[in-house]
C-alpha cells in the first residue's frame, strides 16, 4: 500500500498527453500511474529505434574530407576502417607513443 504525505503538493504527470495531477508517493515519482510510465517509456524507445534506423539507412559517407567511401550499416562509426585506424594511431601519438606508419611501436 502506498502512503502519501498529506502535505505533499500536487504535480503534473511527466507525460505531456496526460492531464492528471497527483501527489507523489516517493520523492522521484514522475508519472501518475504505471500505465503513463509504460506509455512514455515505449514512446521514447520507439523514437530511439527510428532515429538509429534512419542514421544507418541514409547512405552515410566517411567523414574524412578526402574519402568518399559509403559506410556499411554494420559500421557504427563515422569513419571508414582506413581512416578510423589513422585516427586511432594519431590519438596514440598524441599521448606520446612512438609509432611507425604501420602502427608498430618503435623502441
Amino acid at each position: 500500500m502506498t502512503v502519501i504525505k498529506p502535505d505533499s503538493p500536487y504535480v503534473e504527470c511527466r507525460r505531456e498527453e496526460c492531464p492528471n495531477k497527483f501527489q507523489k508517493a516517493v520523492h522521484n515519482q514522475s508519472f501518475c500511474s504505471k500505465e503513463c510510465c509504460r506509455i512514455y517509456t515505449n514512446a521514447r524507445i520507439l523514437a530511439q529505434y527510428h532515429q538509429k534506423k534512419n542514421k544507418v539507412l541514409k547512405g552515410r559517407v566517411c567523414r574524412d574530407s578526402s574519402c568518399s567511401t559509403l559506410l556499411s550499416r554494420y559500421n557504427p562509426e563515422d569513419y571508414c576502417a582506413v581512416h578510423e585506424k589513422k585516427r586511432h594511431l594519431d590519438k596514440l601519438r598524441g599521448w606520446g607513443w612512438k609509432l611507425d606508419e604501420s602502427g608498430e611501436i618503435i623502441s
